[in-house]
């Protein structure tokens, strides 16, 4: 009888508990920064078989990782508010160095992937420089993979650091 009763009342704290989560806007917008930084992993996965897929997938997975770049910003603002307030420990100047890093890999990719575009962006009047592109593309999506590493292992690592 108690483990029936004991059952039935975890299942009430449980449904009350995702009612608040339902109804949490942070909770909401935390779940929503997951859903984004899952589908940027995914589209980073699919950017890097571009021998499978061919250009126009390419291309659109970049403008989608550009989109959601932007979104993982936005969503992120709060980081930027606090960017100037606070010691800076040299955990924060390191987190600060792979962050910038980070944001300038990823610039680097989106202007580079602008300029090579031969479909999703061919409407834009940009002649020459396909040389330079390539490089800076190849010189971006390689410092990425590391920065985004170093970003991702910065909540094992800085803590230790401290």
């Amino acid at each position: 009888m108690k483990i029936l009763v004991m059952s039935g009342v975890s299942r009430s704290m449980t449904s009350s508990m995702e009612g608040y989560k339902k109804q949490n806007p942070m909770y909401q917008k935390k779940q929503l920064k997951l859903a984004v930084d899952i589908a940027m992993t995914l589209s980073l996965l699919l950017l890097m078989g571009y021998q499978f897929w061919g250009d126009v997938l390419h291309e659109l997975a970049g403008t989608a990782m550009f989109l959601l770049m932007i979104a993982h910003h936005f969503l992120n603002a709060g980081w930027y508010v606090h960017l100037f307030k606070g010691k800076y420990t040299y955990v924060r100047v390191l987190q600060l160095l792979v962050n910038t890093m980070l944001l300038a890999a990823m610039l680097g990719l989106m202007i580079s992937g602008i300029i090579l575009s031969r479909h999703v962006f061919s409407f834009l009047p940009i002649e020459g420089g396909m040389s330079f592109a390539r490089r800076l593309i190849c010189f971006c999506e390689h410092n990425l993979y590391f920065w985004i590493s170093m970003n991702q292992s910065s909540g094992f690592i800085w803590i230790t650091l401290q």
